[in-house]
């Protein structure tokens, strides 16, 4: 069952658990007995797959120990399959036309 935080003017806050389908808005403050309005957060995810484990990892480790590029991707500059001829990073695509020009 979820626990659910709740806060009232006098900022009071009680956590208290509900079923999901029985959460009110507010409840009486136990403290108080002021109406306290439900706190809405993030969801707290205690388990997470081994892909979203990897991926957080990852940006922890990006944050303090960037990858450095030294190279471009495969296909290099103006190649690839987006369109793009060799040279002067002209497209092909007609619609690219239709776009202002600098």
């Amino acid at each position: 069952m979820p626990t659910y935080e709740f806060k009232c003017p006098a900022d009071h806050a009680s956590q208290v658990r509900f079923p999901m389908a029985e959460v009110p808005s507010s409840i009486d403050c136990p403290d108080c007995s002021i109406r306290a309005r439900r706190v809405y957060r993030a969801p707290h995810l205690g388990r997470a797959s081994a892909p979203g484990y990897e991926a957080l990892g990852a940006a922890e480790r990006s944050a303090h120990e960037p990858d450095v590029v030294t190279r471009l991707p495969h296909g290099g500059a103006g190649g690839g399959s987006h369109g793009h001829q060799h040279g002067g990073g002209y497209t092909t695509n007609p619609l690219h036309q239709k776009l202002p020009r600098p």
